[in-house]
């Protein structure tokens, strides 16, 4: 009776470290359909084009829903996300059997927003910052800026920078995550044309603070700028329609396309540089990625972005 008791208890510790999983977030920024870049023409969603300068934010208390609604929060996590750079984070190891989603905080949670920023080293996520995201001790850390260009000839400037600890809010994205070999992959797209929902930068604006424009940009990054799948703007289906396989691939894949419409293949990296233009030769364009990791390919015609899918390239 004994030995079975010691081995039902090894077996338990065994079935316990096999769900214990290496989980990595990988935030792709985004502008609609197209991965971000500084200086491109975007519209918001009422219709209004812009350009981004600066788009730089915090994400705190990173917590993963998993098996059956279990919520597991990553310890002393803070995110600097700045849309001109990649932002990949290892996580840690969990005990994550099925990943159902993502929680985490725009902005930094009060327990931490009113604390001394120099006390942080250089390379910490609540450092001091250039340009700074310190709004001053009372009120603590911005929480999100986003500035930029509008109106004709984009000769009109606009900046929303939003804090406080009211405007503290959570956003939570359903995804199930990607395994790739040992380590469980999240992948989250971040669209910023919706963080301008709602707010008019056709004329310019500048609004810091804690309410107003200031507020609801925060409010869109809780409700609309997150999600599990990247936008893909308006599409026909008998055009829109691309496949990729093998996917994920070790390094060689094969797309394949609508052989009667003339497009083009751009594959980009997760920071929007484009690495490859590739032209289909009778519906077919053959890939060859040496470097792992995730890339995003597109499809274009008549110089727009009708389609896009995600590319894995293995070890």
């Amino acid at each position: 009776m004994k030995r079975l008791y010691i081995l039902s208890l090894l077996l338990f510790a065994g079935l316990f470290s096999l769900a214990q999983q290496n989980v990595t977030l990988n935030i792709n920024h985004m502008l609609g359909a197209n991965p971000f870049q500084f200086g491109t023409a975007a519209a918001t969603p009422s219709g209004v084009e812009f350009t981004v300068s600066r788009c730089q934010y915090y994400i705190s208390e990173i917590t993963l829903i998993h098996d059956g609604g279990t919520e597991t929060m990553v310890p002393n996590t803070w995110i600097f996300a700045d849309a001109a750079q990649t932002t990949t984070l290892a996580l840690g190891s969990f005990p994550v059997t099925m990943l159902e989603g993502v929680k985490f905080g725009i902005g930094v949670q009060p327990a931490y927003n009113h604390l001394d920023p120099t006390t942080y080293p250089n390379t910490h996520p609540l450092s001091l910052k250039s340009p700074s995201m310190q709004w001053g001790w009372s009120s603590g850390y911005i929480f999100a800026a986003i500035l930029g260009n509008s109106g004709p000839s984009f000769s009109n400037s606009w900046d929303v920078q939003g804090l406080d600890d009211a405007n503290y809010y959570h956003a939570t994205v359903n995804t199930a995550g990607m395994m790739m070999g040992q380590d469980l992959m999240i992948d989250i797209y971040a669209d910023y044309q919706q963080a301008l929902r709602g707010i008019n930068v056709s004329t310019g604006i500048v609004i810091h603070g804690a309410s107003g424009a200031a507020r609801t940009m925060l409010q869109n990054f809780r409700d609309f700028v997150f999600s599990a799948t990247m936008a893909t703007g308006v599409q026909t289906p008998q055009t829109a329609a691309f496949s990729i396989a093998p996917n994920p691939t070790t390094g060689h894949t094969r797309l394949i396309v609508d052989a009667s419409t003339e497009s083009n293949i751009i594959v980009y990296d997760y920071i929007g540089r484009i690495l490859k233009t590739v032209q289909p030769v009778a519906g077919i364009a053959d890939l060859d990625l040496a470097v792992a990791g995730c890339y995003l390919v597109a499809l274009q015609q008549n110089g727009q972005t009708i389609a896009t899918k995600r590319l894995v390239v293995a070890q």
